[in-house]
């Protein structure tokens, strides 16, 4: 089997203050792990790169990569 079992996760991340105003966006975060409930890799990312703290409340809309798992997220 040659190439990954799934397409690289593009996570785009909506910066939000605590009153829900919308910031702005970060530029996409490619992501190893596949599946969307899973973060803390992209979390982990983000801080390292913008020393910021992040939470990821929800999954806005997500497009379907060439195989099963992966593609782009918001």
């Amino acid at each position: 089997m040659t190439g990954p079992a799934h397409d690289p996760r593009v996570v785009t991340l909506l910066l939000c203050d605590r009153s829900g105003g919308l910031l702005g966006t970060l530029p996409p975060v490619e992501s190893a792990v596949p599946y969307w409930p899973e973060v803390g890799d992209v979390v982990a990312e983000v801080r390292q790169r913008y020393s910021i703290e992040v939470a990821v409340l929800r999954l806005l809309p997500a497009g379907a990569g060439s195989r099963p798992h992966g593609g782009p997220v918001t």
